[in-house]
């Protein structure tokens, strides 16, 4: 509860907790008398996933990570070793990472929530988390932020378990074959 109390400047009241003591931790809050925010445990999520390469290249290695934000999740793709070219950043909404075929269909985690909720149906080369170059000497990064979603077990919104895979970019509407693939979980 904040009331004003008295302050040196009239034209200036100072605002005052009274629910905590000089010393005592806050929710949200560090201690009294220290007002740097402490994030409670658990409060933003991350992890990272290494995707396991198809038999193709078996150099190219590629680090995932994924951390939430107030509003979805923040996703860094590094590729190394990779053979030059453009490539697509895909969750799927289910699959097992053993070959496009045995992938479902892309999780559009890009659509602002209304498209979502609103059921208007993207294409599946509109529902990719972004696009990755891999230049010359085949290294390539990517940084994106998601509209929604989250890393928290059993939530509909939550990338856990989901196939994550970095697809060749392909013209029309297909997505490319699958060239690396995980399954996002949290250690």
């Amino acid at each position: 509860m904040l009331t004003h109390c008295d302050s040196p400047d009239e034209d200036r009241p100072i605002l005052q907790t009274q629910d905590a003591k000089v010393g005592e931790p806050r929710e949200g809050y560090g201690v009294l008398g220290d007002e740097s925010p402490l994030t409670p445990p658990n409060r933003f999520l991350r992890t990272d996933a290494q995707l396991k390469p198809t038999a193709e290249n078996d150099d190219m290695n590629v680090k995932v990570d994924l951390e939430e934000v107030t509003a979805g999740l923040r996703v860094g793709v590094i590729a190394r070793n990779a053979d030059p070219g453009d490539y697509r950043v895909v969750f799927h909404e289910s699959g097992d990472c053993t070959g496009n075929s045995a992938l479902g269909r892309p999780l559009d985690l890009m659509a602002p929530k209304t498209t979502v909720s609103s059921g208007v149906q993207r294409s599946d080369s509109e529902r990719v988390l972004g696009d990755l170059e891999v230049k010359g000497d085949g290294d390539g990064r990517g940084l994106w932020l998601t509209s929604w979603g989250n890393l928290r077990k059993g939530d509909d919104k939550s990338v856990l378990h989901r196939p994550l895979a970095l697809h060749r970019a392909s013209s029309g509407d297909k997505l490319g074959e699958v060239v690396a693939c995980a399954r996002v979980t949290m250690d």
